[in-house]
């Protein structure tokens, strides 16, 4: 019987760095095409970076996002790891893959980080969700409120549906579903109406099928910003995060790439299974 899958994780490195292969990896043959996200043409995307674009193009925009972050090392990094599953006694991995791509650091009196999470390779090693948080250290440098809300709606629209959260935020939801957007009917102001804004930063296809079946609002396109504002002064941001999941992506892109594997996994195993004769006795 196939076991759940495992994820290997392979050691952080600059952009600038080589995937390693080992003998045993086998790389699945691409299933599954990048295409643009579903929302009706409105914009989906974080300084560039959208679900369905390709993980090494989205490469480029993190390193611009880089040129204006001081770094202890200098470079942004990427993660990369193997899907893995084992079969009577037989144990089948992917080739590495590029999982995740981050920025983290400082600007003047600002901490910043950028998150891009990938899938893999049978899904088409595409990006899957994009997350993006500013934290204002200086009261007197951080934008105001209505500038920024003003800002949000000028780049995705009108929300959909907003929510009073806990320390002085609110919750501003864009929610598409078919590639439409609709309205997020939240009577009790509660962010849990609407969902939250989910972020997987491992791509980790078990664990999204079972959060998945616990609340179906995952697989829908959604965007979600958060405004967190200073207690002695209401006016101004003192934390921003915002989210573009596309969820809808992450579920088949977690089906294909869990199916693949488990394939090979039946292809290897029936490739050494081979009939042997009894010994002689």
């Amino acid at each position: 019987m196939l076991s759940r899958i495992r994820l290997v994780t392979i050691a952080a490195s600059v952009l600038t760095g080589t995937l390693m292969a080992h003998a045993d990896d086998y790389k699945p043959v691409e299933q599954m095409s990048p295409s643009a996200v579903s929302t009706g043409g409105k914009a989906a995307d974080i300084v560039g970076i959208s679900p369905g674009m390709r993980c090494s193009e989205a490469e480029v925009f993190v390193r611009k996002v880089a040129e204006d972050v001081k770094y202890g090392n200098g470079e942004p990094q990427k993660d990369t790891l193997r899907l893995q599953t084992r079969f009577k006694g037989l144990s089948v991995s992917t080739e590495e893959f590029v999982n995740r791509l981050v920025v983290s650091g400082v600007q003047p009196d600002i901490q910043t980080s950028l998150d891009v999470a990938c899938s893999g390779f049978a899904s088409g090693n595409q990006v899957t969700a994009v997350s993006r948080q500013l934290v204002y250290t200086k009261q007197w440098s951080a934008p105001a409120v209505s500038d920024l809300l003003a800002s949000l709606k000028a780049k995705y629209g009108e929300p959909s549906g907003s929510a009073d959260d806990m320390f002085n935020t609110k919750l501003y939801f864009w929610t598409y579903r078919n590639g439409s957007q609709y309205p997020c009917e939240n009577k009790n102001k509660s962010p849990d109406i609407c969902g939250g804004g989910f972020f997987q930063p491992v791509y980790d296809p078990d664990s999204f099928q079972d959060f998945l079946k616990r609340d179906p609002r995952i697989s829908e396109v959604r965007i979600v910003a958060s405004i967190q504002t200073w207690s002695e002064e209401p006016t101004k941001v003192s934390r921003f995060g915002v989210v573009v999941n596309d969820g809808a992506r992450t579920a088949k892109a977690a089906k294909i790439d869990s199916d693949d594997l488990f394939a090979e996994a039946d292809r290897q195993y029936a490739a050494k299974n081979k009939p042997v004769s009894a010994p002689k006795l």
